[in-house]
C-alpha cells in the first residue's frame, strides 16, 4: 500500500496528496458505503471581490444577516425530503436526506484568513461567512441550492421561518438559487470503522 502511495502521488499535480492507502472488502464502494459527509461553503461579503483564494469563496455584494441564516439553518436538520433542494433530473430514487448538523458562522471580519482558506496573513477586505452541512448523503446541488437559499434569507428575501415551508413544497422554484462552485468544498467523508470526529478526516 505504501508503495502505491508513493506511485501515485509522484503523478499528481502539486496541489492534491494521497495521504494513506488502506485495503478494503471487495465489496466497498466509495458512495454506497458512506456513512456520512460533510460540507462547507464560504461567502465573501463585501465591495471589494476576493484575490488570493478567489476560486474557493462565493463573491456577494449583499450584506448577510449571518443570525438569520443560521436560524435558517438550523431548521435542516433531520429527515426530510429535500426535493425543493435537489437539482431537476437528479436521478435519485428517493430525495429523502438526513441532515445532521448545520450551522453558519461568521469567520473573519477583514482580517486573517480562516481555517482552510489561509494565504500566509493576507489580509482581505471583506466578511466571511462559512455555511457548514453533515449529513447521510446529498442529493445533486443540494448544498449549493442550501448556500443560495440561505443568502437569500441573509439578504432578507426569504424568511426563516418559511424554510419547513419550503421542505414540505417538495418545490424547487420555492427555494433558492444554485450558488456557483466556488465556495463549495467537501470537507470529510466518513466511512464504517473510520474516526468520528471530522476533524481528524478533514483532507
Amino acid at each position: 500500500c505504501d508503495t502505491m502511495r508513493r506511485a501515485v502521488n509522484s503523478r499528481l499535480p502539486d496541489d492534491v496528496l494521497v495521504r494513506s492507502v488502506e485495503i478494503v472488502d471487495d465489496s466497498f464502494n466509495p458512495i454506497a458505503s458512506c456513512e456520512s459527509k460533510g460540507y462547507s461553503y464560504t461567502y465573501h461579503v463585501g465591495d471589494t471581490r476576493p484575490l488570493w483564494d478567489r476560486r474557493m469563496v462565493f463573491h456577494t455584494w449583499h450584506e448577510l444577516d449571518v443570525e438569520r441564516m443560521a436560524r435558517a439553518a438550523a431548521m435542516l436538520v433531520g429527515k426530510h425530503d429535500f426535493a425543493a433542494f435537489a437539482a431537476l433530473n437528479h436521478g435519485r430514487q428517493t430525495t429523502v436526506r438526513t441532515i445532521h448538523a448545520c450551522d453558519v458562522q461568521e469567520v473573519l471580519r477583514g482580517g486573517t484568513e480562516a481555517r482552510g482558506h489561509e494565504q500566509g496573513g493576507e489580509e482581505t477586505d471583506g466578511r466571511r461567512i462559512r455555511l457548514e452541512v453533515s449529513g447521510d448523503g446529498f442529493l445533486y446541488n443540494m448544498v449549493r441550492i442550501i448556500g443560495g437559499t440561505l443568502h437569500e434569507v441573509g439578504r432578507g428575501k426569504i424568511e426563516p421561518e418559511q424554510m419547513p415551508e419550503i421542505l414540505l413544497s417538495g418545490d424547487r422554484r420555492q427555494a433558492g438559487p444554485t450558488l456557483p462552485p466556488e465556495g463549495l468544498c467537501l470537507e470529510w467523508i466518513r466511512y464504517p470503522g473510520t474516526p468520528d470526529d471530522p476533524g481528524m478526516m478533514r483532507q
